[in-house]
């Protein structure tokens, strides 16, 4: 999805929780390592607060 910040948020099955910037940079990658659960992610949303 695309946040209000310009930048997207991709989920991926395998790969965590991606964050790229509009020119497709990586920017971010949380996953296991970062302290998710688990490396699937199958639902992104924008909290809107």
């Amino acid at each position: 999805i695309r946040l209000s910040s310009g930048d997207f948020a991709l989920a991926t099955l395998n790969g965590g929780l991606v964050i790229m910037d509009p020119h497709g940079r990586l920017k971010y990658i949380f996953d296991k390592t970062y302290g998710l659960q688990d490396d699937k992610v199958h639902y992104v949303f924008e909290d809107i607060r």
